[in-house]
């Protein structure tokens, strides 16, 4: 049952309840766990908030909070069948702690989760990519220039950049922004807010090639480490065994292929494009 068709019963809540939100985690299934967790013992959470229903734990919420106290990065999960109430969890969360922008880090996405993250976070970003990011930051310090490209694309996204859903966009703009991400680096794509797409030309481009969710995991880690090639920064090579993987190119340009072979010129272009003068990172 989707998280969305649920029939909710009525909810309590507990907050900041360190030794009830590790029970209710240790309490699920292996394979749940390792779906949000690559380790329960290194999960140390400044906020939480268990969903609690006819006086059972069913879901939870929790987040750390980023060193401004601005934004805050999150992670929820649920008993199965029970996805709603980590939504309504994460609501409670929000409330909670007034934080103005919300990212989540996920390690086994599906159609639900992204579903969740469109309407409900502002960043939802893959696990792998994101601990390469957080490896950068503790040899660097902070680089607000290597953050990860985000999965889906969220209503947080699309208000920013001044942008109609998705599904109103024009095939010659979805052709614009599909033919710029197949050869990254050298065209720049501008939203309607006058802001350069940047990353989320290649997060755009994932949703309108329907690109499967494992590619999109592994471009995003792909895409980390080029980054860093490009900052001049040593790309260590345990981290590149571990998390690269050498055919998700050719399976997202697969993926852009595909779709622009079923795309006409018609309609309006959203974007102004800028040509650029550097070279796509993978043959084309």
């Amino acid at each position: 049952m989707g998280w969305a068709q649920q029939q909710m019963a009525s909810v309590d809540y507990i907050y900041d309840d360190d030794r009830a939100a590790r029970a209710f985690v240790l309490s699920l299934k292996l394979k749940t766990i390792r779906e949000r967790f690559s380790s329960v013992n290194d999960w140390k959470p400044d906020h939480s908030v268990l969903a609690v229903v006819n006086g059972i734990p069913v879901a939870l919420a929790d987040c750390n909070v980023s060193a401004d106290s601005v934004g805050a990065v999150g992670g929820l999960i649920a008993r199965p069948n029970f996805g709603g109430y980590a939504v309504s969890a994460l609501a409670a969360l929000k409330r909670q702690t007034q934080l103005r922008h919300w990212a989540a880090a996920v390690r086994a996405p599906n159609p639900a989760v992204f579903g969740i993250a469109r309407r409900f976070l502002d960043e939802p970003y893959d696990q792998g990519a994101w601990e390469v990011a957080n490896e950068l930051m503790l040899i660097n310090g902070p680089l607000a220039h290597l953050r990860p490209t985000p999965l889906v694309i969220s209503t947080f996204h699309l208000k920013h950049l001044q942008l109609p859903p998705l599904r109103t966009w024009s095939a010659t703009t979805k052709r614009q922004v599909l033919e710029a991400a197949r050869s990254p680096g050298t065209i720049n794509l501008v939203a309607p807010s006058g802001d350069n797409l940047g990353p989320l030309m290649m997060t755009l481009a994932f949703e309108l090639a329907n690109t499967p969710v494992p590619v999109r995991q592994h471009m995003t880690r792909t895409l980390m480490f080029m980054m860093m090639t490009m900052h001049g920064f040593p790309v260590p090579q345990k981290m590149a065994r571990k998390f690269i993987a050498p055919s998700a190119p050719r399976e997202f340009q697969q993926s852009i292929d595909l779709t622009l072979a079923s795309l006409d010129v018609s309609g309006k272009t959203l974007f102004l494009t800028q040509r650029m003068r550097g070279a796509a990172p993978w043959p084309n």
